[in-house]
């Protein structure tokens, strides 16, 4: 196989390879530098991932070293009424673990929260877990992950194994697929790399599928794209199933020998009304029925969901029947077939070390889960402290509500790299490194791999890895257990840390940092599980070159799954279908149209960087994507041209940025980056979010907002009842193809 040779044009004295840290695609990378500081960032043409290429969120990761806006130095203030004051990293940690001692003795450990979500840094979750079993702290990250993907949740229930680590067959396998569902995930934009394996699969004929409410760079990739209304894509995949199941296109020897319950989700989706599912969702049932023939005459299939960015809004509804799907077409434990849910990790931090942390909570409790909005609103909850990275303030639904309670909390501590909202509602900020100023592991990605990152560069000022923060606050605070990664020197050792979790981890018990190192081994880490060491090297029937070295697929037919008795760990050792399994079948209501007509949904762009909380550009302000996208028909219609100001509004509040006129959105909804704020140096708007109905307990975030447009300071009422009469006259229109 050729390879085109990755190479700079500029001047440097030396070459490193590493692993991407910007999003969970994991890809190789080759950074030239001249006189210790990088001069050019390029895809490693050997690491079987991204095969040399490389996505700007990538090729721009060096600009953050010498980013005047990069938070560089610790910062303490008393109340958010007063100014910040630049302190040493020392003196901030010591400051800090005098006021979680205060405050823990005030309204005790429960009222500490470590906020955290699944996509974060390995250093930030595996840093705050062990803190928090030193201290005796029980809200760590994990219980702000996702539900349907943590333990005890419907895959867990499903198959035995939680959503965060099921990906059933690694990216070198999906060509073998002969039909490629992508549901509710835009690749081109999250992950971009991982859009490449299934773009070579769709050219050697594979039919690429896409369910989901916009159309984006993925969907307009695809073979057959069903652009759906908002809310409504479960409601798809349900038809989709029925239409399987009416025109006898399910593998019953697979269901009868490997599944159980089918017979009660056969009666549910009896129940569809293919007329009714086809108007509900706006589409053609001429276009249902296309999808369905396309899965139900291809063996194998797979479906992929769960990015970093859609994941979080995943009902365990949508979850189950994505992996039904690909149950009732028997394509488990084959090559080019599975449920492949992407951001996939080893790691189940939510259990780890719960067994020594003096948790009394019922097996039931300890596996809850929080919102953040939950813990910000409910009488129940008293917060004294609130650690967390990133932004969340731009992810909080109802923001008038949830920031004013934000803002009640006693001790909030951002590990800070740019000054976005988080920070600014901060009392403590510590300055973070980013990936290529630390070494580490990069253990969630779409991969189900683990791999290592070198530090290349020195940080600027002060500023340290995540777990280096986790390490002196826990000094600091002195529990009297000794930290095992600290070397002689007294100094945060990051390959005997990540030795020691991998260690301490069953799926990953006989990999070491060496074993991962792309510079004296081949790139692409170690397939995980691996559990033994003839497991440490590829496998013997690869295909393809450009292999990871561990075992490709899961669940194979008289294969016990690792550290099991039986091919599923489950009870019965079948995958359980049974309905009943799911507790969040929330269906969402519909507002008084008169008042608020559109639906508002929301994406990410390529500019936002997922380890910062931050927008990053090399594309001029005023380019399309910077702000609200609306159907240039509606535009007209309310008489807002491109680059006025438009605002959105609802019960909530309101969002007014610069109009973005496309005719690739539907004339019924509105489109909003996600994770924006008023502190972005680009993009500097109140987030879409803030106008989102509060999740519900125990159910998905939703994924829309009704409201209202309108021309900038013009009148609501006026506008508001031109668009009701606009929508009203759609009738369902075709797929995009």
């Amino acid at each position: 196989m050729f390879k085109k040779k990755q190479q700079t044009v500029r001047d440097f004295d030396t070459m490193r390879r590493s692993t991407c840290g910007n999003c969970p695609a994991g890809c190789g990378v080759k950074v030239f530098l001249k006189n210790g500081e990088i001069v050019d960032i390029f895809g490693d043409e050997e690491h079987p991932v991204n095969k040399g290429s490389f996505c700007p969120k990538g090729m721009l990761s060096y600009f953050h070293g010498t980013n005047p806006n990069r938070i560089t130095q610790s910062r303490v203030r008393a109340s958010l009424t007063q100014p910040f004051q630049e302190v040493t990293w020392g003196d901030a940690i010591r400051a800090l673990s005098k006021r979680i001692s205060e405050i823990a003795s005030t309204f005790g450990k429960e009222s500490i929260c470590i906020h955290g979500n699944d996509s974060d840094p390995f250093d930030y979750l595996a840093g705050a877990a062990w803190f928090a079993r030193q201290f005796g702290i029980t809200n760590t990250p994990a219980r702000f992950f996702p539900r349907p993907f943590g333990k005890g949740g419907i895959i867990d229930n499903m198959f035995g194994v939680p959503g965060s680590s099921l990906l059933m067959n690694s990216p070198r396998d999906w060509c073998h697929s002969k039909c490629i569902l992508l549901y509710n995930c835009d690749l081109a934009a999250t992950d971009p790399m991982t859009l490449g394996p299934l773009l070579d699969a769709r050219d050697r004929g594979t039919p690429l599928l896409s369910i989901g409410s916009a159309t984006t760079m993925t969907s307009s990739r695809a073979s057959l794209s069903l652009r759906v209304k908002p809310g409504s894509e479960s409601l798809a995949l349900k038809t989709i199933l029925h239409l399987l199941i009416r025109k006898g296109m399910i593998d019953e020897e697979f269901m009868q020998e490997s599944t159980e319950g089918f017979t009660s989700l056969k009666s549910e989706l009896e129940k569809v009304s293919l007329e009714t599912a086809a108007k509900d969702c706006w589409v053609d049932i001429k276009d249902l029925e296309r999808m369905a023939d396309t899965i139900g005459r291809a063996y194998p299939i797979q479906v992929i969901a769960g990015s970093w960015h859609s994941r979080r809004y995943l009902s365990e509804l949508e979850v189950f029947l994505c992996a039904a799907l690909v149950c009732a077409r028997g394509s488990i434990g084959i090559p080019g077939g599975g449920l492949n849910l992407l951001n996939a990790s080893p790691f189940l931090w939510e259990s780890w070390g719960l067994e020594n942390s003096g948790d009394a909570r019922t097996s039931e409790e300890e596996e809850s889960h929080f919102d953040l909005e939950d813990i910000l609103l409910s009488p129940k909850h008293r917060i004294g402290a609130l650690i967390c990275r990133g932004n969340p303030c731009a992810r909080l639904a109802d923001g008038k509500k949830t920031k004013a309670a934000m803002s009640e909390i006693p001790l909030i501590v951002h590990l800070s790299s740019y000054p976005n909202e988080t920070f600014h509602r901060a009392h403590f900020s510590f300055p973070m490194s980013s990936w290529l100023e630390y070494s580490g592991l990069v253990a969630t990605n779409n991969s189900r791999s683990v791999q290592w990152h070198h530090k290349i560069v020195e940080p600027p000022g002060e500023c340290g890895s995540n777990l280096q923060f986790w390490t002196d606050l826990a000094t600091s605070m002195d529990s009297g257990k000794p930290c095992p990664w600290r070397n002689e020197q007294g100094e945060v050792d990051s390959r005997k840390a990540v030795h020691f979790f991998l260690l301490n981890n069953p799926l990953t018990q006989v990999v070491s940092a060496k074993d991962l190192d792309p510079e004296i081994n081949p790139p692409g880490g170690i397939l995980w599980p691996c559990i033994d060491p003839s497991e440490l090297d590829f496998e013997d029937n690869r295909l393809i070159q450009g292999n990871i070295r561990g075992k490709n697929i899961l669940f194979r037919r008289s294969t016990n799954y690792p550290l099991s008795e039986s091919r599923f760990p489950t009870t019965s050792g079948k995958i359980n279908c049974a309905v009943s399994l799911i507790h969040d079948k929330s269906s969402s209501a519909e507002p008084q149209k008169a008042l608020y007509p559109l639906m508002l949904i929301t994406g990410t762009l390529i500019d936002s960087t997922n380890e910062f909380g931050h927008f990053v550009t090399d594309r001029g302000v005023e380019a399309n994507g910077s702000g609200i996208k609306i159907h240039p028909q509606l535009a007209r219609l309310i008489g807002v041209s491109k680059g006025e100001s438009l605002t959105l509004e609802n019960d909530n509040g309101t969002l007014t940025a610069p109009a973005w006129l496309s005719d690739d959105i539907d004339p019924r909804t509105v489109w909003c980056p996600e994770e924006i704020d008023p502190y972005q140096p680009f993009f500097a708007y109140e987030s879409p979010r803030s106008l989102f109905d509060l999740p519900s307990s125990g159910v998905a975030p939703k994924k829309f907002a009704w409201v209202t447009a309108y021309k900038f300071q013009s009148e609501k009422e006026a506008a508001t009842a031109l668009i009701v009469r606009f929508v009203e006259q759609f009738q369902p229109r075709k797929s995009v193809s």
